[in-house]
């Protein structure tokens, strides 16, 4: 904790004993509907899963509008591990 800057706020600290490319692969299988504010999870080819209601369908018209989180863009992703490493 003392490695954090002062910009890093955070409100709940999590410990998670998973491998850096683990972490980074599940991140990146995140997709965000902005027209709704949802957030899915790929679970196979062309096939999402609601975060907050696991096994619930999705519509084709849902999965056409799911853009990437710009929190999972590498370079953010990157530096996310680089503080959970320090922390």
């Amino acid at each position: 904790m003392e490695n954090m800057t002062p910009e890093i706020k955070p409100s709940l600290i999590a410990v998670v004993y998973m491998e850096a490319k683990n972490i980074i692969d599940k991140a990146k299988k995140i997709k965000y509907d902005p027209k709704i504010g949802k957030q899915y999870l790929l679970i196979d080819e062309n096939k999402f899963e609601s975060i907050t209601e696991p096994g619930k369908e999705i519509s084709n018209d849902t999965i056409k509008r799911l853009i990437g989180r710009k929190q999972e863009e590498d370079e953010i992703l990157k530096k996310r591990m680089d503080v959970w490493k320090m922390v």
